[in-house]
């Protein structure tokens, strides 16, 4: 199956949606750190908050793509057995 040829207009969106999941972890890092400072939580500082949601956004992201890639996978096996 061939590619689409990416135009300028296509690989703009496409740079935009792949950065979108970045900006969303740094705002989320942001508001952890504020609710840590508004309830002032003692045990956990904002940089472990922080790490946490790395760690989690990262877990979901390795997950994803291993549901994604066995999709393909089972797609083009289908595909190519008939």
């Amino acid at each position: 199956m061939l590619e689409p040829e990416l135009t300028p207009d296509l690989s703009h969106e496409l740079i935009s949606i792949n950065a979108s999941p970045f900006i969303l972890l740094v705002l989320a890092c942001f508001a952890a750190g504020a609710i840590i400072r508004r309830y002032k939580v003692q045990w956990l500082p904002e940089s472990g908050a922080s790490m946490i949601l790395g760690f989690l956004c990262g877990v979901a992201a390795n997950f994803s793509q291993r549901t994604h890639a066995h999709t393909h996978e089972r797609g083009r096996a289908a595909s190519s057995a008939v």
